[in-house]
């Protein structure tokens, strides 16, 4: 028995091939639950990046990167 008994298995691509089955597993329902919550919101987006947090979305800079250190 293994010690993520939380399981979702996800048929990647619109052509539903086999060699795209993924499957994912998770110590609690509530992480299985943020993963699908964030797939599902994903969902018809080709790309994305992650970006530091702003408190004014005005402020925008694309060169602020999530993964660059200080997060504002």
């Amino acid at each position: 028995m293994t010690d993520k008994p939380y399981i979702v298995k996800i048929l990647w691509g619109q052509d539903k091939h086999q060699d795209n089955l993924e499957k994912y597993e998770f110590a609690t329902q509530q992480e299985l639950d943020a993963f699908c919550l964030g797939v599902y919101e994903s969902n018809g987006w080709m790309d994305y990046e992650f970006l530091a947090a702003k408190d004014d979305l005005n402020d925008y800079d694309v060169t602020d990167n999530f993964f660059s250190g200080e997060v504002a």
